[in-house]
């Protein structure tokens, strides 16, 4: 949608930055007061091709976050450390891979994600059930789970 720009919700404290025809994380969220305020991110539908590094420090209440239609090659490790992450959403990236990091997201309810050479042989969309999730960590990451 053009002309659109990105909103702050303080009511829910959602951020909503879906198809603003970004290429990068918008500074707002990455600094106070909103980055330790926001519950859930919405960056469908730009151009955006990093994650920064420490992502997993940057939003300790966020508890979905959805990428899809982005660049991304890569989530970085650190997303792990989103303890409270409950939907991860990243469909329509040309990821090269995961991070084993995944597997420490014991909160992840819902992850979307499409197929990756050489990791995953077909498109994944697991809503609202953790436990097809940890199946799914087992599976990639063995020597992180402990199967």
């Amino acid at each position: 949608m053009a002309g659109r720009k990105p909103r702050w919700d303080p009511e829910d404290k959602s951020y909503d930055a879906a198809a603003c025809g970004l290429s990068q994380i918008p500074d707002e969220i990455l600094r106070e007061p909103l980055r330790h305020q926001v519950r859930v991110i919405e960056l469908r539908e730009n151009q955006i091709e990093d994650l920064p590094p420490n992502i997993g420090t940057l939003w300790p209440e966020l508890r979905a976050l959805s990428l899809w239609n982005n660049k991304l090659r890569y989530i970085p490790e650190s997303v792990g450390d989103l303890k409270k992450l409950e939907y991860l959403h990243v469909y329509g990236n040309p990821l090269e891979r995961l991070p084993a990091s995944l597997t420490r997201l014991t909160n992840l309810k819902t992850f979307i994600c499409d197929r990756i050479k050489g990791v995953l042989s077909e498109d994944v969309r697991i809503l609202n059930n953790p436990t097809k999730i940890r199946k799914l960590w087992d599976e990639l990451f063995p020597q992180k789970t402990g199967m």
